[in-house]
Protein backbone atom coordinates (compact mmCIF):
# COMPACT_ATOMS: atom_id res chain seq x y z
CA UNK A 1 0.00 0.00 0.00
CA UNK A 2 1.25 3.20 -1.08
CA UNK A 3 1.91 6.10 1.86
CA UNK A 4 -0.52 8.34 0.08
CA UNK A 5 -3.21 6.19 0.06
CA UNK A 6 -3.31 6.42 4.04
CA UNK A 7 -5.68 8.74 5.47
CA UNK A 8 -8.46 9.37 7.69
CA UNK A 9 -11.50 9.03 5.28
CA UNK A 10 -14.47 9.22 7.82
CA UNK A 11 -15.85 9.73 11.43
CA UNK A 12 -18.58 7.41 12.22
CA UNK A 13 -21.72 8.74 13.91
CA UNK A 14 -22.02 5.48 16.40
CA UNK A 15 -20.46 2.56 17.60
CA UNK A 16 -22.27 -0.41 15.74
CA UNK A 17 -21.95 -3.29 13.42
CA UNK A 18 -24.76 -1.72 11.21
CA UNK A 19 -22.86 1.58 10.92
CA UNK A 20 -19.37 0.57 10.38
CA UNK A 21 -20.71 -2.11 7.85
CA UNK A 22 -22.46 0.22 5.60
CA UNK A 23 -19.95 2.53 5.49
CA UNK A 24 -17.58 0.16 4.66
CA UNK A 25 -19.75 -1.27 1.93
CA UNK A 26 -20.11 2.16 0.75
CA UNK A 27 -15.84 2.44 0.07
CA UNK A 28 -15.49 -0.65 -1.20
CA UNK A 29 -11.70 -0.44 -1.93
CA UNK A 30 -10.50 -0.49 2.24
CA UNK A 31 -7.51 -3.20 2.30
CA UNK A 32 -6.87 -2.38 5.99
CA UNK A 33 -8.61 -1.91 8.50
CA UNK A 34 -6.99 -0.85 11.59
CA UNK A 35 -8.92 -1.39 14.88
CA UNK A 36 -9.07 -2.41 18.47
CA UNK A 37 -9.96 -5.47 19.61
CA UNK A 38 -13.99 -4.70 19.85
CA UNK A 39 -16.36 -7.52 18.83
CA UNK A 40 -18.45 -5.12 16.97
CA UNK A 41 -15.72 -3.93 14.98
CA UNK A 42 -14.62 -7.17 13.87
CA UNK A 43 -18.20 -8.47 13.21
CA UNK A 44 -18.75 -5.55 11.04
CA UNK A 45 -15.06 -5.74 9.19
CA UNK A 46 -15.79 -9.21 8.43
CA UNK A 47 -19.39 -8.46 6.77
CA UNK A 48 -18.77 -5.01 5.01
CA UNK A 49 -15.31 -5.63 3.86
CA UNK A 50 -14.43 -9.79 4.00
CA UNK A 51 -11.21 -9.53 1.82
CA UNK A 52 -9.68 -6.52 4.03
CA UNK A 53 -7.16 -7.26 6.09
CA UNK A 54 -7.91 -6.44 9.96
CA UNK A 55 -5.29 -5.26 12.10
CA UNK A 56 -4.82 -4.29 15.83
CA UNK A 57 -3.74 0.01 16.05
CA UNK A 58 -0.44 0.81 17.69
CA UNK A 59 -1.97 2.32 20.79
CA UNK A 60 -3.91 -1.31 21.16
CA UNK A 61 -0.60 -3.22 20.61
CA UNK A 62 1.57 -1.34 23.05
CA UNK A 63 -1.56 -1.26 25.89
CA UNK A 64 -2.15 -5.28 25.61
CA UNK A 65 1.66 -5.61 25.32
CA UNK A 66 2.55 -3.42 28.50
CA UNK A 67 -0.95 -5.19 30.26
CA UNK A 68 0.94 -8.98 29.62
CA UNK A 69 4.18 -7.73 30.89
CA UNK A 70 2.57 -6.00 33.92
CA UNK A 71 0.90 -8.98 34.70
CA UNK A 72 3.44 -11.39 34.08
CA UNK A 73 5.85 -9.57 35.67
CA UNK A 74 3.43 -9.62 38.82
CA UNK A 75 3.54 -13.41 38.69
CA UNK A 76 6.65 -13.59 39.13
CA UNK A 77 6.98 -10.83 41.53
CA UNK A 78 8.52 -13.17 44.40
CA UNK A 79 11.19 -14.37 42.20
CA UNK A 80 12.31 -11.12 41.18
CA UNK A 81 13.40 -9.74 44.10
CA UNK A 82 16.73 -7.60 44.09
CA UNK A 83 17.73 -7.01 47.58
CA UNK A 84 20.02 -9.27 49.10
CA UNK A 85 17.68 -9.66 51.85
CA UNK A 86 14.96 -12.63 51.43
CA UNK A 87 11.61 -11.40 50.86
CA UNK A 88 9.00 -11.68 53.42
CA UNK A 89 6.60 -14.71 52.98
CA UNK A 90 3.04 -13.15 51.81
CA UNK A 91 0.71 -13.67 54.05
CA UNK A 92 -1.95 -17.23 52.91
CA UNK A 93 -5.57 -15.63 52.07
CA UNK A 94 -8.08 -16.35 53.93
CA UNK A 95 -9.90 -20.07 53.00
CA UNK A 96 -12.74 -19.21 51.05
CA UNK A 97 -15.89 -21.13 52.41
CA UNK A 98 -18.56 -22.57 49.85
CA UNK A 99 -17.85 -20.93 46.75
CA UNK A 100 -17.54 -22.14 42.91
CA UNK A 101 -14.08 -22.99 41.72
CA UNK A 102 -13.77 -20.12 39.40
CA UNK A 103 -15.17 -17.37 41.28
CA UNK A 104 -12.30 -18.78 44.38
CA UNK A 105 -9.78 -18.50 41.78
CA UNK A 106 -10.57 -15.03 41.15
CA UNK A 107 -10.78 -13.95 44.65
CA UNK A 108 -7.70 -15.43 45.88
CA UNK A 109 -6.23 -13.65 42.47
CA UNK A 110 -7.91 -10.48 43.29
CA UNK A 111 -6.18 -10.83 47.20
CA UNK A 112 -2.61 -11.08 45.48
CA UNK A 113 -3.32 -8.31 43.26
CA UNK A 114 -4.25 -5.81 45.79
CA UNK A 115 -1.53 -7.43 48.14
CA UNK A 116 0.94 -6.46 45.58
CA UNK A 117 -0.97 -3.25 45.35
CA UNK A 118 -0.47 -2.41 48.73
CA UNK A 119 3.48 -3.28 48.83
CA UNK A 120 4.08 -0.98 45.79
CA UNK A 121 2.09 1.51 47.23
CA UNK A 122 4.33 1.12 50.58
CA UNK A 123 7.59 1.36 48.96
CA UNK A 124 6.35 4.54 46.69
CA UNK A 125 5.42 6.42 49.99
CA UNK A 126 8.97 5.06 51.20
CA UNK A 127 10.42 6.93 48.05
CA UNK A 128 8.63 9.80 48.85
CA UNK A 129 9.46 10.04 52.37
CA UNK A 130 12.92 9.49 51.47
CA UNK A 131 13.25 12.04 48.55
CA UNK A 132 11.81 14.70 50.80
CA UNK A 133 14.18 14.04 53.73
CA UNK A 134 16.93 14.54 50.75
CA UNK A 135 18.24 11.29 50.34
CA UNK A 136 19.95 10.49 47.06
CA UNK A 137 18.27 8.88 44.00
CA UNK A 138 21.28 6.05 44.36
CA UNK A 139 20.72 6.23 48.91
CA UNK A 140 17.18 5.56 48.21
CA UNK A 141 17.24 2.68 45.86
CA UNK A 142 19.66 1.34 48.64
CA UNK A 143 17.39 1.92 51.29
CA UNK A 144 14.52 0.11 49.75
CA UNK A 145 16.52 -2.81 47.99
CA UNK A 146 16.17 -1.68 44.50
CA UNK A 147 19.46 -1.51 41.93
CA UNK A 148 20.36 2.47 41.22
CA UNK A 149 21.17 2.74 37.24
CA UNK A 150 23.97 4.51 36.35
Amino acid sequence: MDLDKRKVVDLLPDRSVEGLQAWLEKHSNVEVITRDRCGIYAEAAEQGAANAVQVADRFHLFLNLSTAVERRLEERSRELCISDEAPEPEPEPEPVQATPPDERRTTLVEQRKQQRRQRRQERYERVMELHRRGYTQRAISAEVGMVATS
